[in-house]
């Protein structure tokens, strides 16, 4: 395989090529900057609460974060199989693949909703010492519980539908849980319409009335509505020996490599939890503001992800490289362009916030370090989510966020805390730096031109 030349243009020019990056890339962008509003919105009222409130709620959020990677990695994984199938017109595979994947993910999903029921104390210690903050996360855990199962499902098959262009459920969907979670909230938060005054316990309410909506909206539109890939429930049922050897070879090193980041991220938010509930709040508001501002990251990453994918399944390995070579680009110009945008809303945003001093300056640092991050967090999204998995290069990502993570970030952090009594802002410098080693080997990575690969079988 040779590799990328540097005579060739930095932009592809094909009007197509851009027409499917908007139309995949903005829809996605929106749905999560809806499902980050949800985020924002609970963090903004339970701050009226207090401190111990949002960092209780923001704690037990951190269970549910590990669920969900789970969630994304099986589901991610499957795409790398569903987008080229879909690429090649082979939608009996894609039916398949997703039947895998789903079954996967339900039974995740029990794991899970058995471990909040049955040690949920114990999975709240692992990040902060202070019993207020354990407490509220009980509280909120003790009602929201239920979202593990039904999430298991409806945000699985939402992230499935993405493979094949189908992006507009999954913005509607978002808007409908949205719109639920902040009236609930209102409502059972504060005791408005005549119900009672829950606090936390009102907070996960909303979310579970939410979260329920969402699936009930999905089982209506899997089993009645959705025509273009025709999944059914039935087709949970249907198996397909090779495709399941495939799923494995392919898709566990994207399970890998979430849960790798994932476990790594949570580990990062234990350690900042030991500094204190003043750093948690911090945290959990700098990075609801970091995730506002960054969501058509994410979108441009799904896209590349579906585009490349679709590509490479129609047998185009050279115009997939030109798109990659593309979305290299569009990702430097939206990290820049996103830094600058963190740094203008820094202090405006942070305004909303009803928190203590402290909270609110190591918030502002944070923030800081996040504008300087970002360019090279926005490449390493591209390459790893985007590129290596719509290229069938899966494993390079888990080896890639496995260094960074786990081999400098924890390491450096734990030793900045513990042995030196660093200042929270030192520490979450120093751990942040590792997106920057990542965008150095992830870059290497594609220029050597070894990650395009076939992952398709014959006569599915």
């Amino acid at each position: 395989m040779k590799s990328l030349r540097s005579k060739e243009p930095l932009f592809v020019h094909d009007g197509s090529f851009y027409r499917q990056l908007f139309a995949i890339a903005l829809p996605i962008a929106l749905q999560n900057l809806i499902t980050q509003g949800v985020q924002m919105m609970d963090t903004l009222m339970l701050g009226k609460l207090g401190d111990s409130q949002i960092s209780g709620v923001s704690t037990a959020n951190q269970i549910y974060f590990i669920f969900s990677l789970f969630l994304f990695g099986i589901t991610a994984g499957a795409s790398v199989l569903c987008a080229q199938y879909w690429g090649k017109g082979d939608g009996k595979a894609v039916r398949q693949v997703m039947a895998i994947a789903l079954r996967l993910s339900l039974l995740v999903g029990l794991i899970f909703l058995a471990l909040v029921l049955l040690i949920p104390k114990q999975l709240l210690s692992i990040y902060t010492a202070d019993e207020s903050v354990i407490q509220n996360g009980l509280d909120y855990l003790s009602v929201v519980f239920p979202i593990y199962l039904t999430a298991a499902f409806s945000s699985a098959y939402m992230l499935l539908m993405r493979s094949a262009k189908n992006v507009y459920i999954s913005l509607f969907s978002n808007l409908m849980t949205f719109v639920l979670n902040v009236f609930f909230n209102w409502v059972f938060i504060f005791g408005n319409l005549g119900a009672p005054a829950l606090g936390v316990k009102g907070a996960a309410l909303g979310t579970l009335i939410a979260r329920g909506g969402e699936f009930v909206l999905m089982l209506i539109y899997c089993s009645f509505v959705e025509k273009k890939v025709g999944f059914r429930l039935k087709d949970l049922f249907s198996f397909h020996g090779g495709l399941f050897r495939d799923f494995l070879r392919y898709s566990l090193p994207v399970v890998a490599n979430e849960c790798a980041w994932g476990l790594g991220s949570s580990m990062s938010v234990a350690l900042l939890g030991r500094m204190g509930k003043e750093v948690i709040t911090a945290n959990a508001i700098s990075s609801n503001i970091l995730q506002m501002l960054t969501v058509l990251l994410f979108g441009v990453a799904n896209a590349a992800l579906v585009i490349i994918g679709n590509e490479i399944g129609a047998g185009k390995r050279e115009y997939a490289r030109r798109c990659a070579r593309t979305f290299e680009a569009i990702s430097l110009l939206l990290g820049l362009l996103l830094a600058g945008l963190l740094i203008l809303t820094r202090d405006p945003a942070l305004t909303l916030f009803d928190v203590a001093e402290e909270s609110r300056e190591y918030a502002a640092a944070f923030i800081t370090i996040m504008a300087v991050i970002t360019p090279f967090q926005s490449y390493n999204l591209t390459a790893i989510v985007g590129l290596f998995r719509g290229g069938g290069d899966t494993r390079f990502g888990f080896f890639a966020d496995t260094l960074g993570l786990w081999v400098y970030a924890i390491p450096i952090g734990a030793v900045l805390i513990f042995a030196f009594s660093s200042s929270p802002p030192t520490v979450y410098f120093a751990m942040r730096l590792e997106d920057v080693f990542k965008s150095a080997i992830s870059f290497l990575r594609l220029r050597k031109g070894r990650w395009i690969r076939q992952v398709t079988r014959e006569n599915q």
